[in-house]
């Protein structure tokens, strides 16, 4: 949904917002997942295997070729003379948004999900979690006595339909608004992407995202983050088909939309966040490094004294450890220990304070330019 382009600015990254709508139209495999039928056998069979992937595993994209003679992480890349497909990853080339909600003609169209982020973190009204942007666009929320005279209209259609004097109140009359550091940077944002500001096609992702499972027999269950964007896919259906039923009142409708939109919003917060961005979740759970040699994590500690502002203080295990070799050379070269007896001091001293050792850590540390040994300070994930 989102490119991030790096700008010289002082406060904030400007994001290159993708054109959902353009998106969809523009993907030939792309299909519109809600539908007022969904009843039909055959229809909640292909709704299904648009939504889910239906492997066991965390992943469940071992890189094969189509007929899987050859399989295996070890054989990609090579051509299956069989299927005539070379043996790929489906998780690497197909990654690509194929399942979509579609809004129906008689709905208006909705913010851009990026563009809701940015308006709901821009003022909140200090009550359970609700923004302005909620209350403009909730016409059952509560409005606040200062916002009152300001509230022309409420509901997507009307803010569709009169964006621009809506954005301008906001940035500019409305005060708990337009005083808001931030409005500087909506402003900007507005002149660079308002023409993707609206959208009438909001994506499902990937159906690697939302693999079935099972406990080892047959009975299959779906991780639980996939429950808001089913919610809303059923609830847009119903309303396709009530709208064709009965007449639905303007404020019930976006009422309605409304809550639809919000359970979209939050399966893709909690996606992202549970799924992709969390300490167990999938870009972690695959990905591999150490720290580089010669450096440690520790905790930062105020010291009992006042010291130079450029000085660190190291645990004596931490700084016999990173000094490791010169302790090692200065015991052999300089106080002429045999290697053996080097190695036991070292050892020993990683246990307990040795004062030949600390010698050594000093006489080192004196020998670097200027008498002061440089370091580099940074914060996880640096």
């Amino acid at each position: 949904m989102v490119d991030v382009v790096e700008e010289d600015t002082e406060v904030c990254r400007m994001f290159t917002l993708l054109d959902l709508d353009k998106m969809f139209e523009q993907n030939p495999d792309a299909r519109i997942v809600n539908n007022e039928a969904l009843v039909s056998k055959k229809l909640s069979v292909e709704f299904t295997n648009a939504i889910y992937s239906q492997s066991d595993g965390e992943l469940g994209f071992v890189p094969t070729c189509q007929c899987g003679e050859i399989k295996g992480v070890a054989k990609e890349g090579l051509y299956c003379s069989k299927c005539h497909t070379f043996c790929t990853s489906q998780f690497i080339d197909s990654l690509s948004h194929t399942s979509w909600l579609g809004l129906p003609q008689h709905m208006p169209p909705v913010l851009h999900p990026v563009w809701y982020m940015v308006l709901r973190n821009w003022a909140s009204v200090g009550r359970r979690n609700v923004t302005i942007i909620d209350i403009i666009l909730n016409p059952e929320e509560d409005v606040p006595e200062d916002f009152v005279p300001y509230l022309k209209g409420r509901g997507f259609k009307y803010f569709y339909e009169h964006v621009d004097e809506m954005m301008d109140m906001l940035l500019h009359k409305y005060p708990r608004t337009a005083k808001n550091k931030a409005a500087q940077h909506i402003e900007t944002f507005m002149k660079h992407w308002k023409s993707v500001m609206f959208t009438r096609h909001l994506p499902v992702l990937h159906n690697s995202l939302h693999p079935l499972k099972s406990s080892g027999g047959t009975l299959k269950y779906a991780d639980s983050t996939s429950q808001e964007i089913l919610s809303a896919i059923i609830d847009l259906s119903a309303e396709t088909f009530a709208e064709h039923a009965s007449h639905v009142n303007e404020r019930q409708q976006s009422k309605t939309l409304f809550d639809i939109f919000s359970r979209v919003m939050t399966y893709y917060r909690s996606l992202i966040k549970e799924k992709l961005g969390g300490k167990t979740a999938m870009l972690r759970k695959h990905d591999f490094g150490s720290r580089i040699h010669y450096s440690f994590r520790a905790v930062v500690t105020p010291h009992d004294c006042i010291l130079p502002m450029d000085e660190v203080i190291l645990a004596w295990g931490i700084m016999c450890n990173g000094l490791k070799l010169p302790i090692l050379n200065f015991l052999m070269n300089r106080h002429f220990k045999s290697v053996s007896e080097s190695i036991t001091i070292f050892r020993n001293a990683l246990l307990k304070y040795d004062p030949l050792v600390d010698q050594c850590i000093q006489e080192y540390i004196q020998e670097c330019p200027g008498g002061r040994m440089p370091v580099a300070v940074g914060r996880n994930p640096a």
